[in-house]
């Protein structure tokens, strides 16, 4: 490290190990952007990746700390690989978590030079028919104008179906009489 490298914050200290940990593995150079690391960024952290940024590359994604590394973030599945961590919860295209080893983290970049993001499946609205029986009770007003315009839509296709007393018992149950 040189007297610079050591001012410089953790983060970059660390993306500088990985680099040259690359170099060492005669992996290619990362995707390059002029930022402080020299790699793709947004306020919160570096992507190492072997690509055009975003779009269908895959990252390790490097938390930007001042002062000390967290668990880096992967877009590809890195178990058995040594530095694998099973990750807590769902995170969206974050596959697996990984350790903050540079060492670790650059032979395991060995698997992102030719690979892809795993499509994550946009999310879907329930259908009317496949909501639970007990609806958790509405809480704005944008909930409950969807909700009465719900209401509305199926007694217009269900008109004469029920008679004025019926209607009046489901939406008391509702709690909208």
């Amino acid at each position: 490290m040189t007297a610079s490298n050591k001012t410089a914050p953790l983060y970059v200290q660390f993306i500088n190990e990985i680099k040259a940990e690359l170099d060492i593995l005669g992996l290619p150079a990362p995707t390059s952007a002029p930022t402080e690391t020299g790699l793709p960024e947004n306020n919160g952290w570096v992507f190492i990746e072997f690509g055009p940024h975003g779009g269908n590359t895959p990252a390790l994604i490097v938390p930007k700390s001042k002062t000390r590394m967290g668990v880096l973030h992967s877009h590809i599945d890195l178990a058995g690989v040594d530095g694998y961590l099973r990750p807590v919860s769902n995170n969206g295209r974050v596959v697996c978590h990984f350790e903050p080893n540079a060492s670790k983290a650059a032979s395991a970049l060995a698997s992102f030079v030719t690979a892809s993001k795993r499509p994550v499946a946009p999310p879907t609205r329930q259908s009317t028919a496949s909501k639970p029986a007990s609806q958790p009770p509405l809480t704005n007003v944008a909930d409950s104008q969807a909700a009465e315009l719900e209401v509305a839509s199926w007694a217009s296709a269900h008109v004469g179906s029920y008679s004025d007393d019926e209607a009046e018992e489901a939406l008391l149950a509702m709690g909208r009489g």
